[in-house]
């Protein structure tokens, strides 16, 4: 099972390539409303990189509630646990 911290580590690294930003200059609480390069086009990037990632299809549902990294972190999680 997958810690709430290799999740983090994980998305962040995602964010980071698809924001083209080193991981040092994401913001710490990163939503999409607080962060300009979070586009409506960086957001299917980036749903695309978590779900290869994570070997998942998300939900139009889950995708539309990823607004924050926690948010992403919070149903990632739950997604790997419950495939456990």
């Amino acid at each position: 099972m997958r810690d709430e911290l290799e999740v983090t580590e994980q998305v962040r690294s995602i964010m980071a390539e698809t924001f083209g930003l080193d991981e040092d200059e994401l913001p710490e609480d990163l939503t999409q409303t607080t962060f300009s390069a979070w586009t409506s086009l960086k957001h299917m990037l980036l749903m695309a990189g978590l779900e290869e990632r994570f070997s998942i299809e998300l939900s139009m549902d889950e995708m539309l509630a990823m607004k924050s990294q926690a948010d992403i972190v919070r149903i990632l999680r739950s997604r790997v646990t419950a495939a456990v």
